[in-house]
């Protein structure tokens, strides 16, 4: 492991060095990054200067904000971080599933989201952190092991967006409480009813900064039509429909724009590290369905789906907050040949050995 360490602390920084860097200070065309600049000018204009603003909800800066914080908008030290992060977060997963570690890093890190996520300020290494502490939670038999990550989770979740908190808290509850746990399907069919019901006065409320992004975009080849046809849809009450489809295209529908690749100009991330990350994700998921699907229980289901039925809720193009689906496959692929996705009840842990190291 310290080898693999120092291998992708060196391709990192080299590649920091030489590309990540400069594209922040407008030196490249080639743009790895996504809002990354959004968060350095808000800290800079100190347009969030309090922490009270900072818990708006419609911008989800809280995350970026505290780490520029901390590192005092120091890139290098962000840099470190991101991959520190990162590799405890393979250790969790180790811990929980028993993988082949070299394997799950280069699958991880064949996702361009993911490999940006190490050299820029971003909220996806919060995510993978997140779902990592959590797996690790739901897999262990010591039920302090359990609430301590369990809560953890939910806090680091929260730097990256509000809904994935949600989300880890519904999934903790749903897992482990006996009535929901033997019901998973009639679960997320009952969710996705209710949020259809709900669904026009939820993205008014929660969304409302972003309805004008999704008015300007219904004509770019981003997908932003399709996504203003799965709104106006989804206001007519047939969100338990559409979620669904919308999950499919955020994952793999970029595939479409592969004539964009090369394409060096400022929608860079857009265009080529969407489209590869849409690619690689693709051919993950065709791999897992022909060769492992032995190893994709209906628990591992069932959190893709309420993620889904959560995420699906925002009204704009956004692939890189679906990037569970690459983690997921990256895992099922990496799992050794006796290894599962093994899930804990709560109400299955043994009382005598709850404090007791796992």
């Amino acid at each position: 492991m310290t080898i693999i360490t120092l291998i992708i602390g060196f391709i990192v920084l080299l590649f920091s060095y030489t590309i990540g860097y400069p594209s922040l200070d407008d030196k490249s065309k080639i743009q790895f990054y996504a809002d990354t600049p959004t968060y350095e000018k808000a800290y800079d204009e100190k347009n969030f200067h309090d922490y009270s603003s900072r818990l708006d909800f419609s911008y989800n800066y809280f995350g970026p904000l505290l780490i520029l914080d901390i590192t005092k908008k120091n890139r290098y030290i962000i840099t470190f971080i991101n991959i520190a992060l990162f590799l405890y977060s393979v250790i969790l997963i180790n811990r929980a599933f028993k993988v082949k570690k070299l394997t799950l890093i280069i699958l991880l890190l064949s996702s361009p989201i993911l490999f940006s996520s190490l050299v820029f300020l971003n909220k996806e290494i919060f995510y993978l952190l997140s779902i990592s502490m959590f797996f690790y939670a739901q897999s262990s038999r010591n039920i302090k092991i359990f609430f301590t990550f369990f809560i953890f989770s939910i806090l680091i979740a929260f730097l990256a967006r509000w809904q994935l908190s949600l989300f880890i808290i519904a999934i903790g509850i749903t897992l482990n409480i006996k009535i929901f746990r033997e019901h998973l399907i009639a679960t997320i069919i009952m969710l996705s009813f209710v949020l259809s019901l709900f669904y026009n006065s939820l993205a008014e409320n929660q969304f409302s900064s972003v309805f004008d992004v999704l008015d300007n975009t219904q004509d770019d080849h981003m997908g932003g039509g399709y996504f203003y046809l799965f709104h106006e849809l989804s206001q007519k009450g047939l969100y338990f429909i559409i979620y669904p489809i919308k999950a499919i295209f955020l994952n793999f529908a970029m595939i479409k724009n592969i004539s964009f690749i090369l394409t060096l100009s400022d929608s860079f991330y857009n265009n080529t590290v969407i489209t590869i990350h849409s690619m690689v994700n693709f051919l993950l998921w065709v791999y897992v369905i022909a060769y492992k699907t032995k190893k994709v229980n209906k628990d591992i289901i069932y959190i893709l789906l309420l993620f889904s039925v959560i995420f699906c809720m925002t009204p704009i193009f956004a692939p890189r907050y679906f990037i569970i689906f690459h983690i997921v496959a990256a895992i099922t692929i990496s799992l050794k040949n006796n290894s599962s996705f093994n899930f804990i009840r709560l109400y299955d842990k043994p009382p005598i050995e709850a404090f007791r190291k796992k």
